[in-house]
C-alpha cells in the first residue's frame, strides 16, 4: 500500500496533508511519527492526516493496520521551511527626522509570507508591495516594528524595527480623573479623500502602555463630518484604583478596508493625572472614601451606620455605598460617591457629612462629622469641534447679507469666520454657539469657520454659498450624481442617556436613486444627547424634483431592548 500524496524523500516547506487510499479489506489505520500516533479522518476507502507535529529535516512515517506485524506502509518527508521573509522600508530611513504628520509607510516583503503586522497591527500585502497611507506618530522618538512570518507552524520570522523622531511639536492632550471617574475624550482629525474612498472599517486600539486601572476596552464612537474630518470619542473610566500620579500612553484610531487592510494609524498621546482630589465632571460620578480612627473598646458593638450628607448644592449627590472596619488597628473605612448631575453649577463645594455608629438597640456609640470637600467641572475640554448649522455646502441664498452660524465643542475656543471674530455664547456644559454677521458676493463664496481651543487645539470646517437670483429651496437640496452629509439629534434623560450600546435604522419612501447611508452616533454628553451624522446620496439618473424619505431611529441598550425610537421626514430636492 502506498502513500498517495507525497512520494518518499518528498521536500515540503510546510506542514502537509498525508492521504492514503487503501484497498478495500483496510477499514482502520492508524500512523506513528516521532513518537506520536495520529488517528486519521476517513471517507470511504480515503484516509488523510493533518494539523501533524513535524520536525524540521527528516520525518518517517509508519503506517499500520488490524492484523498486520508490519507497517503496511511507510513515507519519509523532509521539511524545509521556506527562508525567512525579507523587510525592506521604501519610504523612509532610520533615525529621519519628520516634521510633518501623517506619514505614509511602504516597504516590501521578499519570501513566502503568512502574516505581516506593524506595531502589532494587521498589514496586508499587495504582491510583495504593503502601504499605510496614514501613519501618525507621537512627539520625540517612535519605533516602528515590522513583522513578517513565513506560512505555516514552521515559517520563520524576520523582525524589523527603526525609528522615526517626530519634531511637529504636537502637544500631549491633558486629562484629569479621580478614583471612580470618568470623562469622555475627543480627538478630531482630518482623512484624505484617498483613505476614506470605498467602505472603511473603524476601531480604538488602546495599547500596552495603556495604565492597568483603565477600562482597557472602553466604549467609543465615531463621527464622520464635512471636509473629510473624523471625531473619535472615546469614554475613559478608571474602573480600579491607581496611584495619584501622570500616566503618560497613546490612543491610536484606525481604519480598515473591507479586506482588513490598515489604511490610516491616527495616534494622540494622552497625559492622565489621577488625583486624589473629589473631582467630578458635570453628569458623572466618582469614587470616595473617608478613614476614621474608632475607639476600640466600641468596635465590636458596632451595628449598624448613618450616613447624612447635608447642605448640598444643586444637583450634587454625596450616597453612601459601604464600609470596612478594622479591628487590628481600629480604623473603620467609609466609602461614597459624589455624582454631578448635567445642571449642576461647576464650582468648589464643602459638603458637610455626619457620620453615626449605632450600637444594635440603636445607641449612638460614635459621631463625627467631616466636611467632603467636591470640585464640580465642566466636561474636559477636547477639540473645539465645529460645525456650521446655518447653511448646507453648494446652498443657494438670494440676499448677501447672512448669518453663519453653527455650533462648536468648546465655548471658550475663539471662532473666525472668514477672518471675522464670531460671537461666541455657552450653551450646555462645555458646548456653546457661534455666529457672525457676513456679506455675501455674486456667484460661490467659500465660508471658513476655524476655532482655536485650549492648547491650540483646531477644528475647521467650510462650505460654499452661492448667491444668485433665485433659491433653490427645500430640505436638502442636492445636484443627480451628488451626496450630502446631514445630521439629527435625539434628546435623552440622564439614565438612558448613557445605557445606549447600539443603534439601528430603517428608511421609508427611499429607492436606489435616493440613498442614505454612512450612518455614525455620537454622544454630546454635555446635552444628554446622540447626534445621528448619515450621507444622502443622489444617482445621477435622478430626475430633478422633491422627494420625501422617513428615517426610523432607533437606540438600543447592551441587552437590544429599544430605548428610544422615532421617525422623521427627510426632505430631498434633487437638481441639474
Amino acid at each position: 500500500m502506498e502513500v498517495t500524496s507525497h512520494t518518499e524523500g518528498e521536500v515540503v516547506n510546510a506542514v502537509p496533508v498525508i492521504v492514503i487510499q487503501a484497498p478495500a479489506e483496510i477499514d482502520q489505520l492508524v500512523m506513528y511519527m516521532n513518537d506520536q500516533v495520529y488517528y486519521p479522518a476517513k471517507n470511504g476507502s480515503i484516509f488523510s492526516w493533518d494539523s501533524l507535529v513535524m520536525g524540521e529535516g527528516s520525518n518517517f512515517m509508519e503506517f499500520y493496520a488490524p492484523g498486520y506485524l508490519q507497517p503496511v506502509a511507510t513515507r519519509t518527508i523532509n521539511l524545509t521551511p521556506p527562508p525567512a521573509p525579507v523587510i525592506t522600508i521604501t519610504s523612509h530611513t532610520e533615525g529621519e527626522v519628520v516634521t510633518a504628520l501623517p506619514i505614509a509607510l511602504r516597504g516590501t516583503v521578499q519570501n513566502p509570507v503568512g502574516s505581516l503586522t506593524i506595531n502589532g497591527m494587521d498589514v496586508k500585502l499587495d504582491g510583495e508591495d504593503f502601504i499605510v497611507p496614514y501613519w501618525d506618530l507621537h512627539e520625540g522618538n517612535n519605533t516602528i516594528e515590522i513583522v513578517a512570518k513565513g506560512p505555516g507552524t514552521h515559517g520563520k520570522e524576520t523582525v524589523h524595527s527603526f525609528n522615526l523622531i517626530n519634531q511637529s511639536n504636537e502637544a500631549p492632550r491633558q486629562i484629569t480623573l479621580s478614583q471612580g471617574g470618568k470623562t469622555y475624550f475627543r480627538h478630531e482629525f482630518t482623512v484624505p479623500a484617498e483613505v476614506r474612498s470605498g467602505n472603511s472599517r473603524v476601531s480604538v486600539y488602546m495599547g500596552d502602555e495603556t495604565p492597568s486601572g483603565l477600562e482597557q476596552f472602553p466604549w467609543w464612537g465615531y463621527e464622520s463630518i464635512s471636509g473629510g474630518r473624523s471625531v473619535f470619542t472615546v469614554e475613559m473610566a478608571l474602573i480600579n484604583n491607581m496611584s495619584p500620579g501622570v500616566y503618560s500612553f497613546p490612543i491610536s484610531m484606525l481604519f480598515k478596508d473591507e479586506n482588513d487592510k490598515l489604511k490610516a494609524f491616527e495616534s494622540v498621546t494622552v497625559d492622565l493625572t489621577v488625583s486624589d482630589e473629589n473631582i467630578v465632571e458635570l453628569g458623572t460620578s466618582i469614587d470616595g472614601k473617608e478613614l476614621l480612627s474608632i475607639d476600640s473598646t466600641i468596635m465590636n458593638s458596632i451595628d449598624t451606620f448613618e450616613f447624612t450628607p447635608s447642605s448640598l448644592p444643586t444637583g450634587v449627590g454625596v450616597n453612601f455605598t459601604h464600609r470596612s472596619l478594622n479591628s487590628s488597628d481600629s480604623t473603620a473605612e467609609i466609602y461614597f460617591d459624589v455624582y454631578a448631575s448635567p445642571d449642576a453649577v461647576p464650582g468648589s463645594y464643602s459638603v458637610p457629612v455626619t457620620m453615626k455608629f449605632l450600637s444594635a438597640d440603636s445607641s449612638e456609640l460614635y459621631s463625627v462629622v467631616r466636611n467632603i470637600d467636591i470640585n464640580v467641572v465642566l466636561p474636559q475640554a477636547g477639540p473645539p469641534t465645529v460645525v456650521i448649522g446655518s447653511h448646507y455646502n453648494g446652498e443657494a441664498v438670494t440676499t448677501p447679507q447672512v448669518t453663519i452660524s453653527g455650533t462648536v465643542a468648546d465655548f471658550n475656543a475663539t471662532v473666525l469666520v472668514n477672518g471675522q471674530f464670531a460671537t461666541v455664547e455657552q450653551t450646555n456644559g462645555s458646548e456653546g454657539t457661534f455666529s457672525a454677521d457676513i456679506t455675501l458676493e455674486d456667484g460661490a463664496n467659500q465660508i471658513t469657520v476655524e476655532a482655536t481651543g485650549e492648547g491650540g487645539l483646531k477644528s475647521r470646517d467650510e462650505i460654499t454659498i452661492n448667491l444668485s437670483s433665485q433659491s433653490s429651496g427645500g430640505g436638502l437640496v442636492i445636484p443627480a450624481g451628488d451626496t450630502a452629509a446631514t445630521s439629527e439629534s435625539f434628546q435623552f434623560d440622564p439614565i438612558s442617556f448613557y445605557e445606549v450600546r447600539g443603534y439601528q435604522v430603517s428608511v421609508g419612501g427611499s429607492n436606489a436613486a435616493i440613498a442614505p447611508n454612512d450612518f455614525t452616533v455620537t454622544p454630546i454628553q454635555g446635552e444628554l444627547s446622540w447626534v445621528v451624522g448619515f450621507d444622502v446620496s443622489v444617482s445621477p439618473s435622478t430626475s430633478p424634483g422633491d422627494y420625501e424619505l422617513t428615517v426610523t431611529h432607533i437606540f438600543l441598550d447592551g441587552n437590544g431592548q429599544t430605548i428610544l425610537e422615532e421617525s422623521r421626514v427627510l426632505k430631498v430636492e434633487v437638481t441639474e
